[in-house]
């Protein structure tokens, strides 16, 4: 079952936390993101879920168990003082966010079922995550293709995704790559080596 989190409930799950560092500069690039959501709410199906008709519905598809835990764990409480910090401050437009929690388990079978629940049953306007790259790939299927929803992925990736309705906070190779062989012709000259994972590349 989805965790529903209420302005109330996010409210108390942020009391007291606040971002710094890196943290704090997703958790802003993830604030100023949520704000589109007020720019699309026909986009979504006339088929409301339960939950307040005139709230923002934003569904975050995250690894709760499994290897990604750590990573998954980290992206939700993000949301969750992104969502309080907004919902605080009036919503969006005067519409508060309600927040609809989906664990993937680290599996991609299970990150299509829970992105497909999110778009077709809970109607949300915006989805975030997941945090996996061959997650990401599955959930931009569902979430934009087949869905035409916002999908905000808040990693680094391997780029190659262009659609007006997919956000990519992190940096893509050729903004990270591309200055490190720079450097590394500099320093070592023509010949050097470079290798990293290779499982959606």
């Amino acid at each position: 079952m989805p965790t529903v989190a209420t302005s109330s409930k996010v409210d108390g799950l942020a009391e007291g936390r606040h971002a710094s560092g890196p943290q704090s500069r997703r958790l802003r690039s993830i604030l100023g993101l949520l704000a589109i959501a007020v720019l699309v709410p026909a986009c979504s199906s006339g088929n409301v879920g339960e939950g307040d008709a005139n709230s923002v519905r934003i569904g975050v598809i995250a690894d709760l168990t499994g290897p990604f835990t750590v990573y998954g764990t980290s992206l939700v409480r993000s949301v969750e003082l992104a969502v309080a910090e907004i919902n605080a401050s009036g919503g969006i437009d005067g519409r508060p966010i309600e927040l609809i929690v989906e664990d993937i388990q680290t599996d991609v079978a299970v990150t299509v079922d829970r992105a497909r629940k999110l778009i077709e049953r809970d109607a949300v306007d915006v989805v975030i995550g997941p945090v996996g790259s061959d997650a990401n790939d599955a959930a931009f299927q569902v979430v934009v293709t087949e869905g035409r929803r916002i999908l905000i992925y808040p990693e680094t990736y391997e780029g190659g995704k262009c659609d007006p309705l997919f956000f990519s906070t992190g940096a893509v190779p050729a903004q990270q790559v591309r200055p490190l062989l720079e450097h590394l012709h500099v320093e070592h000259g023509p010949r050097a080596l470079f290798f990293g994972a290779d499982y959606v590349w």
